[in-house]
């Protein structure tokens, strides 16, 4: 059996993980004998194994002294299914510390059974419901159980749901009057809107717990953004903010780079991929990155961003060591020459070499290629070079970039 940790970094010891080819009356019968052997991991993923499926499971797990993990998504479990499971949890003395229940067709009834497992609960810490039907009535029950509990925190995941403001309004308010109660919330692809988070911004600046909160596509625009931005300097926690593919556009930008130069913001990863970011949010980004002291992975894929904007964050990455990763991918105005340095710069602050993208390299002359000493091997694409050479590339790159036009 193996052993290693799972996907959110949760411990995991001798585990089930149900073979894809079974019939889902075996996938249970396994499930439960795996349980009674004293299985700590029960992951049967995909099987549709539906409330007949549950029941037995949902039985056995109210008796089972040893799983502390559950993941049960894809099974079409629906409300009841899901309010079987939440009353074996009741009625079990197990720690169980991780339920999955994502991509099973829970609404509003399946989250108020779950909302007695929150308040109840003082093992619990993750829960994943993505991809269901929550809605705000169910978000709301989530919320009124949060803002109760007094156990620890939690990783609460509804990302792909059908929460807007009035759900997300009821999250702000517990964490407003909680500030412990979570760690992390994942609400991408709802559709919060400019208003929940404004919301939630007024949640992070009271002192929350919250470390990571996943905002992507949310149909959140300046406005909403712009207030997340003035949050961020009290939200003493938060170290992930992740706002793709919104409508974020310069004011916001600058408003959050505004953000990264105050010493209180703590910020470490930023996702401003997919939006509307142009040469003055950009160049903001830049100054900001001059001073920024916590700031390590930034993300400004497919937005648009010019040469100009681009080629001042190069030189922001020359006095800034701690950013290690910076995505300017599929901006149409920043030249290979700029993105390659970008890159270079980038990975030599982080592994003390610099790199060329495969793609860059089969641009370069053949009588240049046979004098670089490019390193043997190869990372997701991208071949590392010697500091020496980088330069001689560059200035071949430009060339190109010249005979181009």
């Amino acid at each position: 059996m193996s052993t290693g940790a799972s996907a959110r970094g949760f411990p995991v010891g001798r585990q089930l993980r149900v073979q894809a080819g079974n019939m889902a009356e075996d996938v249970v019968e396994e499930a439960i004998a795996r349980m009674h052997d004293g299985e700590d991991v029960i992951d049967v993923f995909g099987r549709g194994i539906g409330i007949a499926g549950a029941k037995p499971i949902a039985d056995a797990l109210a008796c089972s002294a040893a799983v502390t993990v559950v993941r049960l998504q894809g099974n079409r479990l629906g409300d009841d299914g899901c309010a079987l499971i939440a009353s074996a949890l009741q009625r079990s003395t197990n720690p169980v510390a991780s339920l999955a229940l994502s991509y099973n067709g829970i609404s509003s009834a399946g989250c108020a059974a779950l909302a007695d497992v929150l308040t109840s609960s003082t093992a619990l810490v993750v829960l994943e419901l993505a991809d269901n039907w929550v809605d705000d009535e169910g978000c709301a029950a989530l919320a009124r159980a949060l803002e109760a509990r007094a156990a620890p925190p939690l990783a609460l995941h509804l990302e792909g749901n059908r929460v807007h403001v009035d759900g997300c309004a009821a999250l702000a308010r517990a964490i407003q009057n909680n500030t412990s109660c979570l760690t992390t919330l994942n609400l991408q692809g709802n559709g919060i809107g400019d208003n929940g988070c404004a919301a939630l911004a007024i949640a992070l600046a009271s002192g929350s717990s919250l470390a990571s909160l996943y905002l992507g596509d949310n149909e959140i625009g300046d406005a909403g953004c712009v207030e997340l931005a003035k949050a961020l300097v009290s939200a003493n926690a938060l170290t992930t903010l992740h706002l793709a593919s919104n409508a974020i556009g310069d004011e916001s930008c600058v408003a959050l780079a505004e953000a990264l130069q105050c010493s209180t913001t703590i910020l470490q990863v930023l996702d401003l991929e997919d939006n509307r970011i142009g040469n003055d949010g950009c160049a903001a980004l830049a100054r900001a990155l001059a001073l920024n002291p916590a700031l390590h992975t930034l993300f400004l894929y497919h937005n648009e961003i010019g040469e100009h904007s681009a080629t001042l964050l190069v030189s922001s990455l020359m006095t800034n060591t701690l950013l290690h990763h910076i995505d300017l991918r599929n901006n149409t105005g920043v030249s290979a020459p700029t993105e390659a340095r970008v890159l270079a710069l980038v990975q030599l602050s982080r592994d003390g070499l610099c790199a060329i993208p495969r793609h860059l390299v089969a641009l370069l002359p053949s009588a240049l290629l046979q004098r670089v000493s490019f390193s043997a091997y190869k990372v997701n694409g991208v071949h590392p070079v010697r500091i020496d050479d980088f330069e001689p590339i560059l200035e071949a790159l430009r060339d190109l970039n010249v005979s181009a036009q």
